[in-house]
This record gives structure tokens, C-alpha cells and sequence, in this order.
């Protein structure tokens, strides 16, 4: 914080002087992400290739964190993608914390557009973004990921699960919680990961909100890549490394029923 490390006020906030030039990695803790988005703007290092976020609240009282309006996130984001080190970023593990809201109205959600500038990042290997309030991509979107991040290995966009430790969550038990938590029902459907699953060939951890209720079959039908190929007369079927898929709170259909 500014309060623990001087006054940020005498820091310039531009890239006209040379500070962190040979930075490579970045583990960076504050309340604010737009204090932490600031200061990105200082580090004139073209060589960063992992960049630890962490928008929260350390001390021991954790009272009064609202939630970081989506906005602030899309010009993190956007700040990511416009710096020096574009190119060379390979890890970004952002955790952004807050008080979970009691009223369901309150409660603001991130969609794949304030995520949209990340995909300038072209050597991206390992996302992930935890909140409170969920990530919510889009087929469309992972479709996009797919070929913006050719090398990438992990994916997580997820919640930080609030069963059994978040006391504002409403509901004596489990299945009330999901209920209260699905009040935004998830945007991107299984078909959306077929595009992830061909187009990142390195691709080992996957972890989306996704509508794994219905699938479409017209979305069967994807231009990027083959799940098999011919060889010789005969159908091989192409392998993936992908070993951990997590759906998270994902409504998924009992496949009995």
C-alpha cells in the first residue's frame, strides 16, 4: 500500500523515467486494484513474464470490501495489455477479494469483455482469475482464447468457493447456496471448450463456468481443428494432455435423469 511504502503521490505515473527496468516477475498485494493498476504504469521492464495479483484485504479485520466494479478490471486488463512486456508474459494468477453481498442485488459479475485486452497477450501460458462474484466467458470468447493463446497450459477462471466459509452466503445448506449463487446463470456452454481443447495443444488444467444442463448439437460443429484424422485408411484419434477439468459451480444435469 501507499500508506506502508511512502507517499505514491511523488512517483510518476508514466514510463518517462526507467524504474523496474529488468523485472521479470511481479508479486504485488493492495486493496485497491487501481492503485496496483497504477503502478503497472511505472515499470518500463520489457521482460516481465509472471505477474501475481493479489486485490485484497491482508489485515485481520476484512470488513467493508466491496466488491471491485468490473470496469477497474477491464483497465487492469487493458494496462496488461498495452505494456512493455506484452509479449513476454507468460503467468497471470490474479485474486481479487471482497465481501461476498448479502442482497443478490448487489452483486456484480465479470464477463469475458472486461478480460477481452488479455488477449493481446500472446505467450500466455497460465491464467487465472478468482473471485467472489464469478468469471463469466463466453463460447465466443474461448473460441478467441483458443487462437490468441496457442501455448497456453492453465486456465482457470473460477470462484473462490464460499460453502462452509462465507457466512453472508445465504442458506443452511449446500443446494440453497448453488441456488442463490446461479442467480446469473453461466454464458458459456461445453461445446464452447472444444475450440480450448483443439487449439491449445499444451492445454492441462481447465477450469470454466459453464451450461453443462443442455449441448446443443448444432455446436458440435467447430472450424478449429479435428478431434481425429486419417492416417494410412484408419481414424486416430488425436490425444490431449488435459488431465484436470473442473467445472465449478457449474449446473450440470443429472445424466440419469
Amino acid at each position: 500500500e501507499a500508506s506502508e511504502y511512502g507517499d505514491w503521490d511523488v512517483l510518476p505515473h508514466s514510463r518517462t523515467s526507467r524504474w523496474f527496468h529488468n523485472l521479470t516477475t511481479m508479486d504485488i498485494t493492495s486493496r485497491s486494484l487501481e492503485w496496483i493498476t497504477a503502478f503497472f504504469n511505472i515499470v518500463t521492464s520489457p521482460y516481465l513474464q509472471k505477474v501475481n495479483v493479489q486485490a485484497a484485504d491482508t489485515s485481520e479485520s476484512k470488513k467493508n470490501r466491496p466488491l471491485i466494479p468490473p470496469q477497474i478490471l477491464h483497465e487492469f486488463c487493458d494496462t496488461l495489455s498495452a505494456h512493455p512486456s506484452r509479449d513476454s508474459i507468460q503467468i497471470i494468477h490474479l485474486f481479487i477479494d471482497a465481501e461476498y453481498p448479502s442482497n443478490p442485488e448487489e452483486l456484480e459479475v465479470y464477463r469475458d469483455m472486461h478480460l477481452e485486452p488479455l488477449l493481446k497477450l500472446s505467450s500466455l501460458r497460465s491464467l487465472f482469475v478468482e473471485t467472489w462474484c464469478g468469471v463469466y466467458p463466453t463460447d465466443p470468447f474461448l473460441a478467441r482464447a483458443s487462437r490468441a493463446w496457442p501455448h497456453l497450459v492453465e486456465l482457470v477462471l473460477g470462484w473462490i468457493t464460499v460453502f462452509k466459509t462465507h457466512p453472508d452466503c445465504p442458506g443452511a445448506d449446500e443446494d440453497a447456496q448453488i441456488e442463490y449463487l446461479w442467480r446469473y446463470p453461466p454464458t458459456a456452454t461445453l461445446a464452447g471448450l472444444i475450440p480450448l481443447a483443439r487449439g491449445c495443444k499444451d492445454l492441462n488444467l481447465l477450469c470454466v463456468y459453464v451450461d453443462a444442463v443442455k449441448l446443443p448439437e448444432d455446436n458440435l460443429t467447430s472450424p478449429v481443428g479435428s478431434v481425429s484424422r486419417r492416417k494410412r485408411g484408419k481414424r486416430v484419434q488425436m490425444q490431449s494432455p488435459l488431465s484436470r477439468l473442473h467445472f465449478e459451480l457449474s449446473p450440470v444435469k443429472d445424466p440419469i435423469s
